[in-house]
């Protein structure tokens, strides 16, 4: 999860890189690599993520029909909140900063 973090951190660094000749530079750099690297560590993040999800909704071992949409449901309502926070959040500081 750090990984994640750090790759985004730094990401906002490299998309903003107006010299070309700066990148090649940094390419180098083993760090660089590793803030390279931490754009597929995002995708290995949701992947475990994923992989826990489904092992724990298929490990209580639902013979209900009815649960799997009570399942989502739930999963639903538990991150909406703070999505929804995210977006406000978002919306107040773009307000301020254009």
């Amino acid at each position: 999860m750090l990984w994640v973090i750090l790759g985004h951190l730094f990401s906002v660094r490299i998309q903003n890189v107006l010299n070309v000749l700066t990148i090649t530079d940094q390419i180098e750099v083993p760090f660089f690599l590793v803030i390279l690297a931490a754009f597929y560590a995002v995708d290995v993040f949701f992947y475990i993520g994923g992989f826990l999800v489904a092992y724990s909704f298929l490990r209580n071992k639902m013979k209900s029909i009815l649960k799997y949409p009570l399942a989502i449901l739930h999963r639903v309502l538990r991150f909406w909140p703070s999505y929804i926070m995210a977006m406000l959040i978002y919306y107040s500081m773009m307000l301020h900063t254009g």
